[in-house]
């Protein structure tokens, strides 16, 4: 994950670890340094994009896709 600025949106802190829609969390091979992604980078950034995207569902009552949960 990326490690540069302490301030940035959520989905530039945990990139390259995305939401794919219908799927769920991912690592986005187009990153080229998607292969340094440790194994505790993904289970946080994965943790962090399930726990927005339930955020987003009890917020505005809306569902980001009902396959995923």
């Amino acid at each position: 994950m990326c490690k540069v600025y302490n301030y940035r949106p959520l989905g530039c802190r945990i990139y390259s670890v995305i939401y794919v829609e219908c799927e769920g969390p991912s690592v986005d091979e187009e990153c080229p340094l998607s292969h340094t992604l440790t194994t505790n980078q993904l289970i946080k950034g994965m943790k962090l994009i399930n726990e927005f995207i339930k955020k987003i569902e009890k917020e505005y009552g809306y569902s980001v896709c009902k396959s995923v949960y």
